[in-house]
């Protein structure tokens, strides 16, 4: 039998509990991705060379959430999020990223670049 200790500490809330909230977060966030993805249109079986046009609105939503809160993107959803900003202008893929926290430099290195500062004291 495998132990886990208790996250919260708390014994007001059980296992059983804290893994049904777990469970419950995991399934929501899933459901908002898919949510998102089924704004897109589902590709032909076979590909063609025309470009799917793409609302700025609905590559928002699923860019954020890939990248909001997060400091570096994996590179599978990173080419996923390549084909979609393709289609838009940069501008506005600038304008999504800044409003998600990232540079157009970030977003193409794949990874926030975070710069420490060191305070010296007078």
């Amino acid at each position: 039998m495998l132990f886990v200790s208790h996250p919260t500490h708390s014994p007001n809330i059980s296992y059983t509990q804290f893994y049904l909230s777990l469970v419950t977060q995991v399934y929501l966030h899933f459901v908002i991705l898919f949510s998102a993805l089924s704004k897109l249109r589902i590709p032909n079986l076979y590909p063609s060379s025309q470009v799917e046009i793409v609302q700025s609105n609905v590559v928002f939503d699923i860019s954020s959430l890939m990248l909001y809160g997060t400091q570096a993107i994996p590179v599978r959803l990173k080419i996923l999020l390549d084909r979609l900003f393709s289609v838009l202008k940069q501008e506005e893929v600038i304008q999504i990223l800044h409003a998600l926290d990232w540079t157009l430099q970030d977003y193409i290195r794949g990874y926030v670049l975070q710069v420490f500062r060191e305070a010296f004291l007078a």
